[in-house]
């Protein structure tokens, strides 16, 4: 969304514009990475490093190890590509809500040319 030209805004359509910027700002918090989030992914890779351990112990006693060794790499490799996908969307975000900070920086210094706040 392009900026306006916040000198040649009224009062009430600067203020309409401040408060449409903040619901985008909040409106993008969710989609950051949330902790449970986290914890779900590093469990899949604590899980998948586990098997791949336990593969490789019962690999040389018994042949069901490589079954182990092939779940845990699976389970390994999924929880790694997760957590890249989810890196990258954060990253997106933190870029898109850096950018509304930007322009709420601008709506900040508008209002205060105005002597509307202190």
């Amino acid at each position: 969304m392009p900026v306006p030209n916040l000198g040649q805004l009224s009062d009430r359509e600067l203020n309409e514009y401040l408060l449409r910027l903040n619901q985008r700002i909040a409106d993008l918090a969710p989609r950051l990475d949330t902790p449970r989030e986290r914890n779900r992914r590093t469990v899949k890779v604590l899980r998948g490093t586990i098997l791949i351990a336990g593969g490789l112990f019962t690999a040389t006693v018994d042949p069901i190890g490589v079954v182990l060794l092939l779940l845990g790499g699976w389970d390994w490799a999924e929880g790694i590509s997760d957590d890249a996908e989810t890196m990258n969307r954060g990253l997106a975000v933190r870029r898109q809500m850096n950018e509304l900070e930007a322009e709420l920086d601008e709506v900040e210094a508008e209002l205060r040319r105005r002597n509307l706040i202190a």
